[in-house]
């Protein structure tokens, strides 16, 4: 089953599980990192009894990005849980012939783009985007997680269906311009 067609139902357990409308940030971070261990541990995208921690986490996370929409490590901690369960590429059959690959058979096909997961981490790397600017008008030094961050944004930039390799030089401009 696909998270949107279980949400409501985690959104749920979650509820009865934890106090959503008091849990603090750092709580609530610490609860989805927890979700996201127990994903991995019981196999990560290998598994089919895996994902139901990593949807639980994703849910976490997203309330708590609408309840603290500037917290850094939050939206971090999102965009990690969504390149987790949810793949950039994936890798479709597009024809049933067949081709040598040395050892093995394998179907012919090709990578696509997941364009709807793109999207979102791009939106979220944007928003850190603007935050780590504002901050740096104010005087804040960017940190290295800051070029991790504005990195993983040139990176979709130059990937997502709305490329666009121009603006992607800019965030990397802007950020060397930026620091020591």
């Amino acid at each position: 089953l696909k998270l949107a067609d279980l949400r409501e139902q985690l959104l749920d357990e979650l509820g009865s599980q934890l106090d959503l409308d008091n849990i603090t940030e750092e709580e609530l971070i610490q609860h989805a990192v927890e979700l996201r261990e127990k994903f991995w541990q019981a196999g990560g995208r290998t598994s089919f009894h895996s994902y139901k921690d990593i949807y639980l986490s994703r849910i976490l996370l997203e309330l708590g990005h609408k309840r603290f929409p500037t917290d850094f490590t939050l939206i971090d901690e999102l965009v990690e849980t969504i390149q987790s369960a949810w793949p950039q590429r994936t890798y479709r059959i597009t024809d049933s012939r067949k081709y040598s690959n040395r050892k093995r058979n394998l179907s012919a096909g090709m990578m696509h783009l997941d364009v709807t997961t793109m999207e979102e981490l791009l939106r979220l790397r944007q928003k850190q985007f603007n935050m780590i600017q504002n901050q740096a008008k104010k005087g804040r030094m960017p940190e290295f997680k800051d070029l991790l961050r504005v990195y993983d944004l040139a990176y979709l930039y130059r990937y997502t269906p709305s490329a666009n390799r121009e603006k992607a030089k800019e965030f990397l401009k802007w950020l060397l311009d930026n620091t020591n």
